[in-house]
């Protein structure tokens, strides 16, 4: 069974119980763990179970789709984003990390922000800069 058939136009569903779902024209990216100190990034047998379980509660024909690929990823968090530009050894770091699990929520915005900080240090006197108001 073909994952965009059977989540057209899916993107960013979510449930706090039962996980995660975003979709592309060709696939559908199902997660949903959330384990405080764990750091490994084995494939447990158990949370893929327990992704699929979860989302195939919201949409249950997600329980016959063909599964095309199993990964896991850390999602480092912090109290609050760190997005912020700063100088070492003369050269400019934009720190934007600590998003966790709202990482493809955010990401969009703080890349914005990247670029803000960014065309700052290239043209200080640029006053094209978006307003945060």
């Amino acid at each position: 069974m073909d994952l965009c058939k059977v989540t057209p136009d899916l993107f960013g569903v979510e449930s706090k119980t039962a996980g995660e779902i975003t979709g592309t024209s060709e696939t559908c990216v199902l997660g949903g763990t959330a384990q405080a100190n764990d750091f490994s990034t084995e494939i447990r047998p158990e949370d893929a179970e327990h992704i699929l379980n979860g989302c195939s509660t919201m949409i249950p024909t997600l329980r016959g789709a063909k599964i095309v690929k199993q990964w896991t990823g850390l999602r480092p968090a912090r109290r609050e984003v760190r997005l912020e530009a700063e100088e070492r050894d003369g050269r400019l770091v934009i720190h934007n990390y600590g998003h966790g699990g709202s990482g493809v929520t955010l990401f969009w915005g703080c890349a914005s922000d990247v670029l803000d900080l960014l065309r700052k240090k290239i043209n200080p006197l640029d006053t094209t800069a978006k307003s945060k108001l």
